[in-house]
């Protein structure tokens, strides 16, 4: 069974600290505790346009590095631009990574796919109350609101994944 467990507050109202406390106790019961952000998947597409491979809890650790050193962090582009008649621009722009975050949040998702256009990632995960066999596969859930309610929910889950999870469960049975 999973547990699901929400903390909200502001910036230093102790929701890490709470988090602390919950892992310790889960720690000692033998549970696993994970913590998960609301702006981690954003986190996740972010880092992944600067390291292409990384995982998850890393794309979180440099996120938050990259936007919790204001003076420091800063991310910078120049580019050249050539015209016909042989003259050099060059364009600067620098932003911290606060601001880029903020950014690619905002005009990058929400300005293009709009208000009403919500992206859930989320895992199922289960087991064969017969066999014990494990299940565990990813989903996304695509969400359209209107006049502040959802209005449409797709889901779309890795069939695939659990079709194979299903047939490996069965082989082990036979």
């Amino acid at each position: 069974m999973t547990v699901l467990i929400g903390l909200h507050g502001r910036l230093g109202a102790g929701k890490d600290t709470a988090f602390e406390g919950i892992h310790k106790w889960a720690s000692e019961r033998g549970v696993r505790a994970a913590r998960r952000g609301f702006a981690d998947a954003l986190k996740l597409s972010f880092a992944r346009l600067f390291i292409p491979d990384c995982g998850l809890d890393e794309a979180v650790n440099w996120c938050n590095t990259l936007k919790g050193h204001e003076s420091a962090s800063r991310l910078a582009v120049s580019w050249g631009v050539f015209s016909e008649y042989g003259t050099d621009t060059t364009i600067e722009h620098s932003i911290t990574g606060r601001q880029a975050l903020q950014r690619f949040g905002t005009e990058g998702h929400r300005d293009v796919f709009g208000e009403d256009f919500w992206v859930a990632e989320w895992r199922m995960t289960g087991r064969n109350s017969e066999s014990g066999a494990k299940m565990d596969a990813e989903a996304v859930d695509v969400i359209t609101v209107k006049n502040g309610r959802v209005h449409t929910k797709d889901t779309y889950v890795d069939a695939i994944t659990i079709q194979q999870q299903i047939a490996a469960a069965q082989e082990v049975a036979a």
